[in-house]
């Protein structure tokens, strides 16, 4: 009984001695990252248990998320804002749309007489503006004045209008273009007349050199016109046209003659269809 006795206790004071030892090798493990893509051992693949977590690893990990995202968003907005948006574009001649209304479109027609420095073209000749309804087959010719403003008084997008006379605005409906069917057609006629108010004493129409002055004045006189054009932007679903004060327009007369000059302009029509089901095919149109 007594061996027996000597026997388990030295085996217990074994058990204690070993539990002892291994509280002293064991080591308090560092807190490990939460998460870290990087951080696989090569046995990771052999055992598929083993996977080691690093902070390194895991400040990359979110480095790489963040770029995904970055990018995912990144491309969803220019989907959606069509910045880079594959655009066909067809050009065609319709008579869907015979007319284009001036004051919709926020036109204005800038208008330069020159004749030199010293002295002023309109103390020498006076313009006048007209709107023209005209239908040869009918037998109408129709023309309604239309009023301008000194360029001095007028602005566009807070700039100041340069190299110009008279600018004409629309305030009312002002309709130009043609129904070639039943012949109908309207447009701004713009005459040049001799002086009739604030003229030059040796351009008024009872001085005796009156002919040969004004055919001197008509040598070097020219009539300039620019107006607001359209500039293309197909990939902009929202807006796709801007303005700009386009290009100058120049005509020379001569006194001799009754000379008629044409200036045609073109109107465009943008359908754009968008494959986001939230947007509907949108028309434009501009000049």
């Amino acid at each position: 009984m007594n061996a027996v006795k000597t026997a388990l206790t030295g085996e217990t004071k074994s058990s204690k001695l070993i539990m002892e030892k291994a509280k002293i090798t064991k080591k308090k493990e560092p807190m490990k990252a939460p998460l870290d893509f990087f951080g696989i051992s090569p046995k990771f693949f052999i055992n598929r248990s083993i996977k080691t977590l690093t902070w390194i690893g895991f400040f990359f990990t979110v480095f790489l998320v963040g770029s995904v995202v970055t990018l995912f968003i990144i491309y969803l907005n220019s989907y959606l804002g069509k910045s880079t948006s594959l655009v066909n574009s067809i050009n065609m001649i319709t008579d869907e749309k015979p007319y284009i209304d001036l004051k919709d479109q926020d036109q204005m027609i800038m208008f330069e007489y020159y004749y030199n420095d010293e002295l002023s073209a309109l103390s020498v000749v006076t313009p006048t503006y007209s709107l023209v309804t005209e239908n040869k087959k009918k037998g109408i010719l129709e023309k309604k004045p239309l009023t301008f403003k000194d360029c001095a008084e007028v602005t566009f997008r807070g700039e100041e209008i340069k190299y110009s006379n008279h600018c004409m605005q629309f305030p009312e409906s002002t309709r130009i273009g043609g129904n070639w069917r039943d012949g109908t057609k309207q447009y701004i006629e713009v005459e040049i007349r001799p002086c009739t108010v604030d003229c030059d004493p040796l351009y008024e129409l009872t001085h005796p050199d009156y002919e040969a002055n004004i055919a001197e004045f008509f040598y070097l006189f020219g009539s300039y016109i620019k107006f607001l054009e359209a500039v293309s932007e197909f990939g902009k679903y929202d807006k796709p046209f801007d303005r700009i004060i386009g290009s100058t327009y120049t005509i020379y007369l001569d006194s001799t003659s009754i000379i008629r000059k044409n200036l045609v302009v073109e109107q465009q029509i943008i359908e754009t269809m968008d494959g986001t089901i939230s947007r509907a095919k949108k028309e434009d149109i501009a000049l």
